[in-house]
This record gives C-alpha cells, sequence and structure tokens, in this order.
C-alpha cells in the first residue's frame, strides 16, 4: 500500500488563491431614468446577487483558512503513523 501523508505546504498553496478573491460589496447597480418595472427589477437583483456572492466568499475564505492548520494536525498524526 502507498504512503499517504498530509503536507502543510501543499494545503498552504491550494488556499493561497482563494485569499486573493474578494468582492466588493459596496459597489451597486443604479438605474436614474428607466420607468421600466423589469429594468428596476433587474438592478434590485444585480444588488442582492453581489451581496450574496460577498457572503459567499467570505464564507469561502473562512473555511479555505482552515486548511493548514487542519493539515497541519494530520501532518503531526501523519509522522506517528508507522508505514509499513
Amino acid at each position: 500500500m502507498p504512503k499517504i501523508a498530509s503536507q502543510e505546504s501543499t494545503a498552504t498553496a491550494a488556499v493561497s488563491g482563494i485569499k486573493n478573491v474578494s468582492v466588493s460589496s459596496s459597489k451597486t447597480s443604479s438605474l436614474s431614468k428607466s420607468t421600466i418595472s423589469s429594468m428596476k427589477t433587474g438592478v434590485e437583483v444585480s444588488n442582492n446577487l453581489l451581496t450574496d456572492i460577498s457572503n459567499l466568499v467570505t464564507c469561502v475564505n473562512e473555511q479555505a483558512n482552515k486548511f493548514p492548520q487542519l493539515a497541519q494536525a494530520i501532518a503531526v498524526r501523519d509522522s506517528q503513523t508507522r508505514f509499513k
């Protein structure tokens, strides 16, 4: 059976790309001159979607930040395992 071991550096490298992702929920769409209701609804949907994406990015970053610590804990456990 092949050896399987956790590497903290691999987990950190995998998470590094995610850390650079951000979404500014302070930017919003606006529509000042249209009286078409579907256009106004589109602006509302766009703004709500932006907020939701911002929240999703925050959650993904929070979860991603756990991976290096988890990999470190698993690496410690792996170092105590004796492979045959």
